[in-house]
């Protein structure tokens, strides 16, 4: 800007400003209002100059008010952006932390969590042989932020010999006087069991079971019983051969004969025609991603319905 004498004001960007082409004197005169510093020559200034400058003198008491507003309007901003972050994140962990849902893999078999508990089921389980689609249940656990724990609620084997029940009395139905008759009521009929029948002579007895054939005769000196029951087939569980269920159920002790008899009857009612082929999970684990769960190497991916 050039005044009445042909010396240039410049007035900057900044709010500085200083007379171009002549160095500021004591007879300067400076004006300083909200951060800006303006200098003039001595002498008279263009009347247009001083418009100018009267026009842009700030009003410190508005321009605070302005100040605070734009301040608490930036503060809200960011106040409203962290919340939003913070709910994605929240989001993302919840659903994380969430493992409730379906999980299926490619094959059709899925996995069902409900809250800490899951079921492994296989959908026409009949068409592909088995006797039940829910192959496996129990409880599942987070180990850190990658992995889960999964147990079956019940040791079947256990539960089996603890429901195992042995009568033993003296028949008048025809039974040679040198034997004593072992009959076995089991409800499995998807096929034969092996029966194994040890006695305390270290002798072996082998019975071929089925719901007709229930039968074997044992020396009428044996003192002690015991047995080992398996299926006469085993159908894997993954094309690689790969078999999870229970391949034999062991007495795991010796029963003793009571004197003057001739007739023991062993009742086990919990091998039924899913006892062998649903998996027994002890301290197994599987880990989560992003979208699902891995688990005996076979992808699992949550449904998102």
């Amino acid at each position: 800007m050039r005044g009445q004498y042909g010396r240039s004001v410049a007035i900057s960007s900044t709010g500085v400003g200083a007379v171009v082409g002549t160095s500021a004197t004591a007879e300067g005169v400076a004006m300083a209002t909200h951060g800006t510093l303006m200098m003039f020559s001595a002498g008279k200034v263009d009347s247009q100059i001083l418009l100018l400058l009267l026009k842009t003198k700030p009003n410190l008491k508005k321009n605070k008010k302005e100040y605070l507003e734009f301040h608490k309007q930036n503060l809200m901003k960011k106040i409203i952006l962290f919340l939003i972050v913070y709910a994605f994140y929240i989001v993302e962990v919840s659903a994380r932390n969430n493992l409730s849902g379906r999980y299926y893999a490619e094959s059709g078999v899925y996995i069902e969590i409900k809250d800490k508990n899951f079921k492994l089921i296989m959908p026409n389980n009949a068409i592909n042989g088995w006797n039940s689609e829910i192959m496996a249940e129990g409880t599942i656990n987070k180990i850190g932020d990658s992995f889960l724990e999964l147990n079956t609620n019940k040791n079947p084997i256990i539960e089996a010999l603890k429901n195992l029940n042995i009568t033993q009395t003296q028949e008048s139905i025809s039974i040679p006087n040198d034997s004593i008759k072992v009959k076995f009521l089991i409800p499995y009929q998807r096929g034969k069991l092996k029966i194994l029948v040890f006695t305390n002579t270290s002798k072996i007895f082998s019975l071929n079971y089925s719901m007709t054939v229930n039968e074997i005769n044992i020396p009428k000196d044996t003192k002690s019983i015991s047995f080992y029951i398996s299926p006469d087939f085993i159908k894997a569980h993954t094309t690689d051969g790969i078999f999870y269920g229970i391949v034999g159920l062991d007495s795991m002790q010796e029963y003793q004969i009571q004197k003057n008899i001739n007739f023991i009857k062993i009742e086990i009612p919990d091998i039924t025609n899913s006892f062998f082929e649903t998996y027994y999970i002890r301290g197994d684990y599987a880990r989560m991603t992003k979208d699902g769960i891995i688990w005996k190497g076979i992808i699992y991916r949550k449904s998102l319905k």
